[in-house]
């Protein structure tokens, strides 16, 4: 999918949640503060455990979210009734199927980033690079982060192979190189 049908369908999809969230709360009132404040926080706090993200904005974000979700729901009910079981989720299907068609591009550019991040640090600093990655790997709970913090170590590893052949395999000979340090066999 292209970036500009992405944007569609995300700016479409939240315009169409936000005009619902809108009439849930015109018509749900005051009574509907309450719900929309615990869904708030709730997604907000499992939002940013979860991203791997731990910054305030995430959590607003999510939080947001949420809120606005419960609202939405609310609206959603008074135009469908029982049929919003069936609608809520097709309402949400496309950002989640813009979602998941988006990741791979932004991989791709995450990526690039660490190389030329990587190939600008000095051979301690890969080292300590390596040993925080490390440290991070052990950390993580969630596949996706598994996935991005072990994608980080490849790169690591392909870096320091580049800098110094000779030095990485006997890194790797030595049997310390998973959470070892590098910088001796860097030469830093």
């Amino acid at each position: 999918m292209s970036p500009a049908v992405t944007a569609f369908v995300r700016v479409g999809t939240w315009t169409i949640i936000g005009a619902l969230a809108v009439l849930g709360l015109i018509t749900a009132g005051a009574a509907i503060i309450v719900p929309v404040a615990v869904a708030a926080a709730t997604v907000g706090v499992v939002g940013w455990s979860l991203a791997g993200q731990r910054s305030v904005w995430v959590a607003l974000g999510f939080g947001a979210a949420g809120g606005a979700g419960v609202l939405a729901i609310a609206g959603l009910a008074l135009l469908v009734g029982p049929a919003t079981f069936v609608a809520a989720p097709a309402l949400v299907a496309p950002l989640v199927w813009a979602r998941r068609t988006r990741q791979p591009a932004e991989q791709a550019a995450a990526v690039e980033e660490d190389r030329s991040v990587l190939g600008h640090l000095s051979n301690a600093q890969l080292a300590r690079e390596w040993h925080a990655s490390y440290t991070a790997l052990a950390m993580a709970r969630d596949p996706r982060s598994l996935e991005l913090i072990c994608g980080l170590r490849r790169r690591q590893l392909d870096e320091i192979e580049r800098r110094a052949p000779g030095g990485f395999q006997r890194w790797i000979e030595s049997g310390t190189w998973v959470r070892g340090d590098s910088a001796p066999f860097l030469g830093g």
